[in-house]
Order: C-alpha cells, then sequence, then structure tokens
C-alpha cells in the first residue's frame, strides 16, 4: 500500500500530470494558438477574414478557385501556428463544402493539400474539427481577466452574428470550466492508487460540484442562440463526409497522393470530440456497452488532440470504481463505516452530476436539432436526424446517459438521494 499524501502533494503532482498532457486548471482543454500566420499565408488569413461577406454573396467557391497552392511546410515546427493554420483552412474549407445549397464533392488541391499536409503533422483527420471550431477559436477581451463568457470572443466564424458566436462561445466556457474538473479527476485517482479514502471522496465531491457548474453554462446556450437561427446558419457548416445523405459517396481530395482519386468519409465537428466528459467517464469507471453506437464514441477519440487521446488513455486506468466497488462489498451494511458511506454518496453524487449533464444534452439536441426533423428547414444537406458527427443524435445521447444510470452504487445502510 502506498502512503498517503498531503493535500499539497496530491495538488503537485496533479499538476505536473495535467502539463504533460497539455492540461491546466484555468484553460481546461482549450489550445494555444497564435493570433496570425506569416505574411507567407497572406491569402489564407484574408480568406477566414471575409468569410461572411464570401458566404453571403454566393463568392466562396470562386474565391477558392482564385487561390494559389501554399505549401504549409513552414508552419510545422511551430504548433500554435499549426493549429491556427489547421483552423483557418478547415474552416475555410467548410465554407467551399457548404456554402452553396448543393454541397461540394471535391475538394480543390489549394485546399486539400494544406489540409492534408496539417492534419497530418497534427495526427488528426483532414476535416475541421471541435478543436478547429472550439478549443482554439477564442481570445480573452482582457487579458488579466479571468477566462468567462463575459470576457470571450471567437477568432472566426463563417455566417457570423450572434447567434453563431454564442454557440462556439458556450462551449469554450465549459471547456475553461472543465480545468478544475479535470485537477479534480487527477487528484482523485492519485488519491485512489493511495487507498486514501478520505482524499477520493473529498474529489469527488468536487467533481460533481464542478460537473455542476458546467450544466449551468451550458444551459445558458438559450440566452443568444436561436434553435432555428443555429439549425439554418450554423449547423449546415459543421457537418462531415460520414453518413452525410447529401455526401453518399464522401469527399475527393485533388491532388493528395495518398487518396488517390478515391472519396474519404471523415466526420464532422462535434461536442463528442471533446475530452472532457470522456475523461470524467474514464475516471469514474463509467462502462459504454460494446456495440455500434459505443464504436462511434470510440473513434470520435481520433478527432482530438493527440496530446489529449494520451490523457484520456492515461485517465481509463482509474482505480476510483474498483475502490468505491471494494469499500462497499466489505461495508457492514447493519453498521456501516462512516468513511465507505461517505465515499459511495460522493462517487453516486458525481454520477448523478454527470447524468444530469447529459439529461441536459439530451434536450438542448432535441431542442435545436431534433426538433427540426421533417419540418420544412430539414433537408439532406442539413438532415435533423443525423448528427454532424454522423450519429443519430438522440439514440446516441441516450445510450450513454442509460450506460450513466447503471453506475449508481448501492450504500450501505439507509440510501442517500
Amino acid at each position: 500500500m502506498r502512503l498517503t499524501k498531503t493535500d499539497a502533494g496530491y495538488v503537485r503532482e496533479a499538476q505536473s500530470i495535467l502539463e504533460k498532457y497539455g492540461v491546466s486548471r484555468q484553460y481546461g482543454f482549450l489550445l494555444k494558438c497564435a493570433d496570425e500566420l506569416p505574411s507567407k499565408y497572406y491569402e489564407w488569413e484574408s480568406l477566414g477574414a471575409n468569410l461572411t461577406r464570401l458566404l453571403c454573396t454566393q463568392g466562396i467557391r470562386s474565391a477558392i478557385g482564385r487561390l494559389p497552392q501554399i505549401d504549409a511546410g513552414d508552419l510545422l515546427n511551430d504548433n500554435s501556428l499549426l493549429i491556427r493554420a489547421k483552423m483557418l483552412v478547415s474552416m475555410i474549407t467548410q465554407s467551399y463544402v457548404f456554402g452553396s445549397p448543393q454541397p461540394a464533392g471535391r475538394l480543390p488541391a489549394q485546399l486539400a493539400r494544406p489540409l492534408c499536409h496539417l492534419s497530418e503533422a497534427l495526427g488528426v483527420p483532414p476535416i475541421m474539427s471541435y478543436s478547429d471550431y472550439v478549443l482554439c477559436n477564442w481570445r480573452l477581451n482582457d487579458g488579466s481577466a479571468p477566462v468567462c463568457l463575459d470576457n470571450l470572443h471567437v477568432r472566426m466564424g463563417m455566417y457570423g452574428g450572434t447567434d453563431e458566436a454564442w454557440f462556439m462561445l458556450i462551449h469554450v466556457a465549459v471547456e475553461a470550466q472543465a480545468g478544475e474538473l479535470l485537477a479534480s479527476c487527477v487528484e482523485a485517482r492519485l488519491a485512489a492508487e493511495s487507498n486514501d479514502v478520505d482524499a477520493v471522496a473529498s474529489r469527488l465531491q468536487s467533481i460533481a460540484t464542478n460537473m455542476q457548474r458546467l450544466r449551468v453554462t451550458f444551459l445558458r446556450m438559450r440566452e443568444r442562440c436561436n434553435s432555428i437561427v443555429y439549425f439554418l446558419r450554423v449547423r449546415p457548416f459543421t457537418h462531415g463526409w460520414y453518413n452525410n445523405p447529401a455526401l453518399s459517396e464522401g469527399m475527393v481530395y485533388e491532388g493528395v497522393s495518398k487518396y488517390a482519386g478515391t472519396p474519404q468519409s471523415f466526420r464532422g465537428e462535434t461536442g463528442a470530440q471533446s475530452s472532457v466528459i470522456p475523461a470524467v467517464d474514464a475516471t469514474l469507471g463509467i462502462e459504454h456497452p460494446s456495440d455500434s453506437l459505443n464504436r462511434h464514441l470510440i473513434a470520435m477519440r481520433e478527432y482530438m488532440p493527440a496530446i489529449h487521446r494520451r490523457f484520456l488513455q492515461w485517465t481509463e486506468s482509474s482505480p476510483i470504481a474498483g475502490l468505491v466497488s471494494k469499500v462497499s462489498h466489505l461495508a457492514d451494511h447493519d453498521n456501516p463505516d462512516l468513511k465507505a458511506v461517505k465515499l459511495i454518496a460522493s462517487y453516486n453524487n458525481c454520477v448523478k452530476q454527470l447524468i444530469e449533464f447529459r439529461n441536459l444534452h439530451l434536450k438542448i439536441a432535441h431542442e435545436y436539432v431534433c426538433a427540426h426533423k421533417a419540418s420544412k428547414i430539414d433537408s439532406d444537406a442539413n438532415p435533423a436526424g443525423v448528427g454532424t458527427g454522423g450519429t443519430p443524435p438522440i439514440e446516441y445521447l441516450r445510450h450513454h446517459r442509460d450506460a450513466t444510470l447503471r453506475s449508481i452504487i448501492e450504500a450501505p445502510g439507509r440510501k442517500f438521494s
């Protein structure tokens, strides 16, 4: 058995682990992005700055037709430049594909080559992901003030407007708030490795509190993002070419030798590509059934930053669920140990807060997407019955919520609500 640490000891070790995997208490999984690319990439910057105008005037495809072939090689040794370039090229790509009534099934080489080059360097598929759309797409209004909705603006959008920006920034704010949540997850795991039941219970309480804060922030989506505006002006640009009725044959990446003209199918941007909830699942040992819907969940990891994928792999070996289960089985149900009762109650509270977050996600998905199914605004190019990541949205989210429900552990002695 390892010796238990002081609270400060857990905090120091957790900080080292978070830094190793590119996570911080202040910013969570948010990424650092350069403010501007070198002058060689002026055309990309100019297109990114003018996306709204070009989309509103149906000029995006002709503008891409005039775009020269630009080599991305000079960016590969600077991660912040690489991240910005991938954001720019991928959002320009989405605008090109979905900026006209009929989605384009071929990417011209001016986009396809740099998109594939940048994506390969980052270890992700060549398409706009949640990482491009959210994790690096933010700036602080006041660099000396905390990360919060009142102190954020987006780096770039497509159609533009309050609804689009608010949709992005709600996700940015949730990601930033998750910093303390992730730190508690790491500290809880370290405490469990030391069989420090009191410290595990304390960190689990912190996880539950922070999950509740995330839910409160996510609930603010309705304040400035109208569901119809979202569906018509924001969502269309976040689709991919996996399980997309309008791109059933996939996407041809012109000029990319490794694809040899064969259409490719990649998933669109979706919140399922965030690492936050998978990290909580892994910390708590939430088990999802091995079925087709779970395969969607696993596939989403390919689109996460490589360093965050490694964090999830590390988190998956968390011993917390095993410790709670062992304490539960060993506890005397007639005269339960108070430490055991506290640990199990804290664990169950975490699970319940995770369930509440998933319930809210279900409600938002129904209100903003599925409520429009079979309506006049539903179409093959923007199908309400298919998630932007290619999943059946309600079935997919309900599936994960129900798996979480099954993780509640019966406490010894009296029941705790």
